[in-house]
């Protein structure tokens, strides 16, 4: 999505330098698919669209066609959110660029749990085999201080 961020802002502010937006949500859709191909060319996405069929509301793409309504494109005086639909709009009609990576949680077991037990062998791991040659900075040494302190264990009992 940060990608599809990047996007969005670069071309709102184009269509901001150049004074193209407009309350015909018609025009103003023509005007960002105008400017998008201009952007995209610079990039590995390329638009899935071929044209939009305002009459009949349908974005005519390469696997058929689909809804689009122009009632929820948002007022473009709100910055941020034309600029998040902007983002998932570009998202949806175009293709490339960088997969979205999915979800951790999806990999983690319901019934898997962290033991202080697993700390603190994975703490030995740390100490013998990757640190033993690295130095520790005083940095480090502080915060490992703090958390090992009478003070911090007697206030965090259940950690």
């Amino acid at each position: 999505m940060p990608q599809y961020l990047r996007l969005a802002d670069n071309l709102y502010n184009v269509l901001e330098q150049k004074q193209l937006f407009t309350y015909d949500s018609q025009e103003l859709v023509n005007f960002i698919f105008r400017e998008l191909r201009r952007i995209l060319k610079d990039t590995d996405l390329k638009l899935l669209v071929n044209f939009i069929d305002m009459e009949k509301g349908l974005i005519k793409s390469q696997e058929g066609d689909s809804v689009f309504d122009l009632s929820l494109i948002p007022n473009y005086k709100n910055k941020g959110e034309f600029i998040l639909w902007l983002a998932g709009f570009i998202e949806k009609i175009t293709e490339g660029g960088v997969k979205k990576l999915p979800p951790l949680y999806k990999n983690i077991p319901e019934d898997f749990t962290f033991t202080f037990k697993e700390i603190q062998t994975l703490r030995q791991v740390e100490e013998q085999e990757i640190f033993s040659n690295n130095n520790i900075s005083q940095a480090q040494e502080e915060i490992i201080a703090y958390f090992n302190s009478v003070e911090f264990k007697k206030n965090n009992r259940n950690m």
